[in-house]
Formats: structure tokens, C-alpha cells, sequence
């Protein structure tokens, strides 16, 4: 899956949770929020506490972030 179409995978999860919480209310945004949060969470897990530093992490999940950011 590349990482637009992971973008997209998150937005339409994130987007069928809050619709189903709440359906009079639109959601887009708080959706993207979300996914924007999740991937934050996946690119900080990679922090190394120990030496404190940040291992090279995976291109893959900022083009993701980029990708939602562009939506």
C-alpha cells in the first residue's frame, strides 16, 4: 500500500468512527486530525528514550503525514 492510499485507508477509518459517534455532524476534519495523530504517534514511537535521540524512521510514515496534510 503506498502511502496515499494509507492516508486515505486512515482518513476513511477515523471518518466512519466519528460518523457512527456522531452522524449530523461533519467530521472531515476531525477525521484528518486523528490520522494526523496516529501517524505522529508511529513516527515518535521510534524515539529512543535510552540515548535519546531519533532513529532514522521510515520515509513511508511522513509521505503519509505529507499526504494527509495535502487532503
Amino acid at each position: 500500500m503506498n502511502s496515499k492510499e494509507k492516508a486515505l485507508e486512515l482518513m476513511e477509518t477515523y471518518l466512519d468512527a466519528l460518523s457512527f459517534i456522531n452522524p449530523s455532524t461533519e467530521c472531515f476534519s476531525d477525521a484528518k486530525a486523528l490520522a494526523v495523530m496516529c501517524v505522529d504517534e508511529i513516527i515518535d514511537s521510534h524515539y529512543k528514550p535510552i540515548r535519546g535521540i531519533k532513529v532514522n524512521v521510515n520515509d513511508y510514515w511522513h509521505e503519509v503525514k505529507n499526504q494527509l496534510n495535502k487532503l
